[in-house]
């Protein structure tokens, strides 16, 4: 079963910009989503799994408007696949099933180039649903060739039989990823010392806040595997938490490195081979 990250519901940033209905039932859609975080935004199939306790249910209007805040706080990305809409929810995977069933791995993935960037990027225009399910314009979905379809297509949110519409030529132009941050994060991650390795939302909150460049990635992972992995402070286990250690910069600073212990000699004196005399053989006590 999927798991709600307390830090991230209670205290995120992109919380703050939804009203109190949309945070109030993002944890039902949550949870009603696949083993990858993954919704179809289907009405009808929203409401059997997600509002079979609810009378009267959320309105198709109520529930859209939801979506649309998510969509434009960065917690949901949308995209179409083979007639149908689908939204996936940007949560690490530290917080999903670590079994994934049958009906998970059918459901469809979000195109990675668009996906990389969307999280990444933080959009100063943000993309809207429209008040309808079954009417999504083309500047809502994210990228240029979307998974199953052609340079140039559009999709509307699925009913059962909805028809996939064409889009004016051109499409939705992407530049090249040639910054990955959340696959730049995962390495980060993976090489900062255990001990310092808490509350990763958090953590991944501070890195695209800090980190939006190649660079200074590189600047982060120099420090990380060279100068502070030689600190006395690491080596004595004092490690400060990621997020902490991202937001105040860091890898900017020069730390103490380990101080070598200084050498007092040797403790024995040095052994010296016997000396012969005539046929015989000694041993000198180095007092000759």
């Amino acid at each position: 079963m999927a798991i709600i990250d307390a830090d991230g519901l209670f205290g995120g940033n992109r919380w703050r910009g939804c009203t109190n209905a949309a945070q109030l039932h993002w944890p039902r859609l949550f949870l009603a989503s696949d083993g990858f975080g993954r919704l179809e935004l289907n009405y009808n199939k929203i409401i059997a799994r997600a509002y079979s306790t609810f009378n009267p249910a959320p309105s198709e209007a109520e529930l859209q408007a939801y979506l649309q805040e998510y969509s434009q706080n960065y917690l949901l990305f949308v995209y179409g696949v083979d007639g149908q809409i689908w939204g996936q929810w940007d949560t690490p995977a530290e917080f999903l099933p670590r079994y994934k069933t049958a009906i998970d791995r059918r459901s469809p993935i979000p195109p990675e180039l668009e996906f990389n960037e969307w999280k990444k990027r933080y959009r100063a225009e943000t993309k809207s649903l429209q008040k309808c399910f079954v009417n999504i314009p083309e500047s809502f979905l994210c990228g240029k060739g979307l998974v199953g379809y052609g340079e140039g297509k559009k999709t509307r949110l699925s009913n059962g039989d909805g028809p996939v519409d064409e889009m004016p030529s051109g499409g939705v132009d992407a530049e090249p990823d040639t910054w990955n941050a959340a696959c730049a994060f995962d390495e980060l991650w993976n090489a900062y010392p255990a001990r310092g390795r808490v509350r990763r939302p958090l953590a991944w909150h501070c890195f695209s806040d800090k980190i939006r460049s190649a660079q200074a990635f590189r600047a982060v992972m120099d420090a990380v595997m060279g100068k502070w992995s030689r600190s006395e402070k690491w080596a004595n286990g004092f490690v400060m938490a990621l997020p902490s250690w991202i937001e105040q910069e860091c890898w900017k600073e020069d730390p103490e490195p380990v101080a070598k212990p200084a050498s007092s000699g040797p403790i024995y004196r040095k052994w010296e081979p016997p000396k012969t005399i005539g046929g015989g053989a000694e041993m000198s006590n180095g007092n000759e």
